[in-house]
């Protein structure tokens, strides 16, 4: 431990994770942070042998039905004892760097309540380091300082107080496969439409077929994908599908019946 002025800081840090079906990536990800006091894994009845590998690896482990992303991973949140507590996705591993970096920050005593540590993800055996390949988001928090929204899906965190940025990034095997993102594709949209009300927005020629386009240009130009090679731009690609697949199923409902009646009763479940 560091000390400050003759008195050692003891803060702890803990591990908060929500799983559904992770067996092939819950190991990996629980044993990147082996300096973690706490393991909260929250599960949402996995099939697989996530609940074993979790309780294998010393996690404490909740299964519940599933209410969301925001309100699982806010019951996740809300079990931990420790000082920080460290949010990452079953497919998020820390690198060595990251762990460094993590431990030096819990062991300061600054006035930051949050930190944001950049994703990198790993695709075609690629780690891509520009444009779609790097997200930005909240990582480390101090316990009771940070709250998760209700969302379904693309749930947001509130910190109280001032946010950093960890100089280390974690790798990202969000869908280290083409089938694979195509899959999650398909799954996220429909839960986009679940989350999204209806008439919010307009589909329209612009929004289904130029804007995925325009966005391909400057993302490949403006944030350099192609850095990343042919894997890289693939990657964008397949994001620009994914705009291009949800706002045609917006459409879709908007002038199908049929399809609007079948979200409308699945809201009301």
């Amino acid at each position: 431990m560091l000390k400050f002025w003759g008195m050692e800081n003891k803060s702890t840090l803990g591990l908060a994770v929500i799983t559904h079906n992770e067996a092939h990536n819950i190991e990996a990800c629980l044993q990147s942070v082996p300096f973690a006091s706490e393991i909260v894994v929250v599960d949402s009845h996995s099939t697989d042998e996530t609940v074993a590998l979790a309780k294998k690896c010393n996690a404490k482990v909740f299964v519940r039905d599933w209410p969301g992303y925001g309100r699982q991973k806010q019951f996740a949140l809300e079990q931990m004892t420790t000082d920080w507590v460290l949010l990452l996705d079953a497919d998020e591993f820390l690198t060595s760097e990251t762990r460094k970096a993590i431990q030096e920050v819990i062991a300061c005593a600054d006035s930051l309540n949050g930190y944001i540590i950049p994703g990198h993800q790993v695709f075609m055996g690629r780690t891509l380091h520009h444009g779609r390949g790097v997200d930005n988001a909240i990582r480390l928090v101090r316990r009771g300082k940070a709250r998760w929204d209700d969302a379904i899906i693309h749930e947001q965190l509130t910190i109280e107080g001032k946010l950093g940025v960890l100089n280390a990034w974690m790798l990202h095997h969000s869908s280290p496969t083409i089938k694979m993102r195509l899959d999650k594709i398909a799954a996220y949209s429909e839960l986009e439409m679940f989350n999204m009300r209806e008439g919010q927005y307009r589909s329209s020629f612009k929004t289904i077929f130029i804007d995925p386009l325009m966005y391909f240009a400057r993302v490949f130009f403006v944030k350099r994908a192609w850095k990343d090679g042919i894997p890289g731009l693939i990657w964008l690609g397949l994001f620009c599908y994914e705009v291009f697949i949800l706002h045609a199923k917006n459409f879709e409902r908007a002038v199908n019946p049929e399809v609007r009646d079948y979200y409308r009763k699945s809201l009301s479940k």
